[in-house]
């Protein structure tokens, strides 16, 4: 049985969300039963992923090395989701998640972060056999 290949380049990294949520193995086009999905990424998208990584990683450690700072800033808050600052704005605007202001200064709290990805939660699925 021949696996199925997909490839994630920098022009179609959208791809490789849709790709880790299939419902089925059917749903993307893979055909057979039992087929294996097999996905090569380039390595300037390994190269993003392993930096948004360790900005996370760093940001964590700070965190966790002052456990009263509980507030992140918007660009922190930013890096944490790996989402542009016109979609945090985007959230907070819809009021998916929770802010503070002071002046111009935006913060949010760790905890409505933590809520905020809860919120966001799919369950994992099944393949039937």
């Amino acid at each position: 049985m021949k696996p199925q290949i997909r490839k994630i380049g920098k022009e179609r990294t959208g791809e490789l969300e849709e790709f880790l949520s299939l419902s089925t193995p059917n749903s993307s086009g893979f055909e057979g039963v039992g087929s294996v999905p097999i996905l090569m990424v380039e390595a300037g998208v390994v190269k993003m992923m392993m930096d948004h990584i360790e900005s996370t990683n760093k940001m964590l450690k700070r965190m966790m090395a002052n456990p009263t700072r509980l507030w992140l800033s918007h660009a922190e808050t930013c890096d944490f989701l790996g989402v542009s600052d016109n979609t945090l704005r985007d959230y907070r605007d819809r009021g998916l998640i929770a802010f503070s202001q002071r002046e111009r200064q935006i913060w949010f709290h760790f905890d409505d972060i933590e809520e905020f990805l809860l919120h966001q939660r799919k369950e994992a699925f099944q393949y039937k056999s």
